[in-house]
């Protein structure tokens, strides 16, 4: 959202929105939404972890109460005007049992939301997400209850649980 010149590339294969934005230096990628004053996170780039690749997107985390912190890609330009027939992306849990879904952002303003679970893996872990986008939850936009392409935005949500620890990060990469 507050960076420039966000990039995609177009295949006659099905699309793919990548988390290796193989950083130059201490950079943040994209932006983070905290629902509230007990809970803050940070989205950058790391070579700490990576899936593939040199990089990948650290999600770092500081929950002291409940509430939730979203993790923003940049707005995403130039994807296909169809819509992604599947989802996946490779999660690095710390296994804090704190709970994580995904959002996805609509071209018309609507946004999709679908829970994933809880993290209790430590390590890399591929995550599949079903992509019949009637069986997930929306709100605002439009609200025409159609997914109209291309997707604009892609949300990591992070959930604190109250036995989970208050601080961490997962990563996400490919």
């Amino acid at each position: 959202q507050h960076l420039s010149a966000p990039r995609a590339a177009q295949t006659a294969a099905a699309w793919q929105a990548t988390f290796d934005p193989n950083p130059s230096g201490p950079v943040t990628y994209g932006t983070v939404y905290n629902n509230n004053t007990n809970v803050r996170g940070v989205f950058q780039p790391t070579t700490e972890q990576a899936a593939t690749g040199r990089s990948s997107a650290k999600a770092s985390y500081e929950l002291n109460a409940a509430g939730y912190i979203l993790f923003l890609s940049p707005i995403l330009n130039h994807l296909p005007e169809a819509l992604p027939s599947s989802l996946s992306l490779m999660v690095y849990g710390d296994a804090s049992g704190h709970r994580i879904g995904v959002r996805l952002y609509d071209a018309g303003g609507e946004k999709y939301v679908k829970p994933l679970g809880v993290v209790d893996w430590t390590g890399w872990k591929r995550i599949d997400i079903e992509t019949d986008f009637a069986n997930w939850s929306h709100y605002q936009g439009d609200e025409n209850n159609v997914f109209d392409v291309p997707v604009r935005q892609f949300l990591l949500e992070l959930t604190a649980v109250t036995t989970g620890p208050k601080t961490g990060a997962v990563f996400i990469d490919d």
